[in-house]
């Protein structure tokens, strides 16, 4: 049992008996213990679409570079296959190995691009998290939260004390406020790396 599922259950059972009083400025109940479903906040809120488009962009950019860079490796080896009978074998030999360090270079770099990429997007939910932190702080505040749980580590709740919907909305806004104040504001605060110029043929 996950230590978050734990505490879940030690605070129910402190507070059975207890019932919850609707909070009326926030649409869900008084409650010490919320649920908030991290997925819904990140794919749902104007901050996490915004990084779900630029990241399916960088990533469409980099497969197509991808493609161009094999298209171009393919003719420069059949370039050197078609010089091997004017060229002496240590001459060949000599074109091939730096053949071969450059498509390993470029499959290096290609592949750490990538890496990098991804590791931004598995970030991402918990850095709109903890951007979050203040309109988490501030629901909590408002409905008598002691904790907010992961949903996906509940197995039963009522979805009156899931405060997922009014927290995209309260982010969605302080998101509109904070771009009207100073357009130049990211989404997450993380930009996806570019991509690299070159990448690997397949094998």
């Amino acid at each position: 049992m996950g230590r978050t599922l734990r505490l879940a259950l030690v605070l129910a059972a402190g507070l059975a008996g207890a019932a919850p009083v609707a909070a009326q400025d926030t649409g869900v109940v008084r409650s010490p213990i919320l649920v908030l479903d991290t997925e819904r906040l990140f794919t749902e809120s104007e901050p996490g679409q915004q990084f779900i488009r630029r990241y399916t962009e960088q990533r469409e950019a980099l497969i197509a570079r991808n493609r161009e860079v094999e298209a171009e490796l393919r003719e420069e080896e059949q370039e050197l296959t078609e010089k091997r009978e004017s060229l002496s074998p240590e001459a060949f030999r000599d074109l091939a190995d730096d053949f071969d360090d450059k498509v390993r270079r470029i499959r290096e770099e290609s592949e750490r691009a990538s890496r990098d990429l991804e590791r931004t997007r598995e970030q991402a939910p918990f850095m709109l998290l903890r951007q979050a932190e203040g309109v988490l702080f501030e629901l909590m505040r408002e409905t008598g939260g002691a904790v907010i749980l992961d949903a996906r580590q509940v197995l039963i709740r009522s979805d009156a004390v899931d405060i997922t919907d009014t927290a995209i909305a309260r982010i969605d806004e302080a998101m509109a406020e904070a771009e009207a104040a100073d357009p130049g504001n990211g989404a997450t605060g993380e930009e996806a790396p570019a991509e690299p110029s070159e990448a690997p043929p397949e094998e």
